[in-house]
């Protein structure tokens, strides 16, 4: 089994204490969503990120620890039909990064009633993290991690994981994007059933189903009821239910991503232009941004109404016409 060797990064200032705050635009009006005034979106979160004090507005948060692999198995069957040396290397090395990966919920870390606030959401089985910035379990990737889990043998963390989502869909009712509160307004493609499917033809764990089956039917009718809206074709004149990425209301900007986005309502600075959007249009635009992520392909051009306004440089000018909540399959009629 690899060696477990864990590097996580540390908040650490760029920034002297005594330096002077940026001037601000009001903060965002409060919603009931929202399930904290520090973390989501209020004074402290707005202050803490406009001075830039962090290279990256997602750096708090430590409640994760990284856990041993169990069941590691050094030679998968599928690496016996890498026939190229050099490509086989490469796919062992690959195959070791699970055990960098593996991550459980530190319970010493949780909050307790009223003590303090925290934005994990506690799960109760061991996951794989995306990495990099990613440090929780999160919904899109996770599809395409069991894809390689399933490859490299590991089912018994791709069960755990399965088991992770079935308790979100128990607690909430659909599968948040990631294992964070911020979270709590916007899924992701709906891919559990697949991941599901991928397992137990895989694994021959039939067991799963008698919990999992009955649960996705609760995440497809949370699509049906909050994501699907009656688009009528303007060749055949037919009405069809179609699902759509859409977060109705966000007024704020993203709290993984509170920076950007303000600078994308409010204006980077030197070499930018300064917006002048109404409350409601600066509204609509966060809306937008925090539906993107609910795509899982956060930001191409398809989801903007002027894709080339932008260069490979400055984007913020095609971030300002997100167009992710009305971006539709074309009817096309039948040949």
């Amino acid at each position: 089994m690899p060696a477990l060797t864990i590097s996580t990064s540390v908040p650490s200032l760029t920034l002297p204490l005594n330096a002077t705050l940026p001037s601000q635009a009001a903060l965002p009006p409060p919603e009931p969503w929202r399930p904290s005034t520090i973390f989501c979106a209020g004074k402290l979160l707005q202050t803490l990120n406009l001075p830039q004090p962090y290279v990256d507005s997602k750096t708090i948060g430590l409640e994760l620890e990284a856990l041993q692999l169990p069941n590691f198995t050094a030679s998968p069957a599928f690496l016996q039909n890498v026939s190229n040396p050099l490509l086989r290397a490469w796919t062992q090395t690959v195959h070791g990064f699970w055990a960098q990966l593996i991550r459980g919920t530190n319970a010493s870390t949780l909050c307790t009633a009223g003590t303090c606030e925290s934005t994990l959401i506690p799960l109760n089985h061991s996951f794989v993290v995306p990495g990099g910035r990613f440090r929780e379990q999160y919904y899109w990737d996770s599809f395409f991690i069991i894809e390689g889990l399933i490859k490299s043998e590991l089912f018994d963390i791709v069960n755990s994981t399965l088991q992770n989502f079935m308790d979100e869909l128990e607690q909430f009712g659909f599968i948040p994007n990631g294992g964070r509160i911020y979270y709590l307004n916007r899924s992701q493609p709906p891919m559990f059933i697949h991941m599901l499917f991928n397992y137990v033809t895989a694994s021959g764990d039939m067991a799963i189903l008698q919990r999992a089956l009955p649960l996705a039917e609760t995440e497809l009718q949370w699509w049906l009821t909050q994501r699907t809206i009656n688009i009528t074709s303007p060749y055949t004149n037919k009405t069809h239910a179609v699902a759509h990425y859409a977060i109705d209301i966000n007024m704020a900007p993203r709290p993984e991503s509170y920076l950007a986005d303000y600078q994308t309502v409010h204006g980077a600075g030197a070499g930018d232009v300064t917006p002048n959007f109404t409350a409601a249009e600066a509204a609509a635009i966060y809306a937008e941004l925090a539906s993107g992520p609910e795509t899982g392909w956060h930001y191409s051009l398809r989801w903007a109404k002027e894709p080339f306004l932008g260069n490979l440089t400055f984007n913020l000018s095609t971030l300002r016409t997100p167009n992710v909540q009305n971006t539709m399959p074309n009817p096309q009629p039948q040949s």
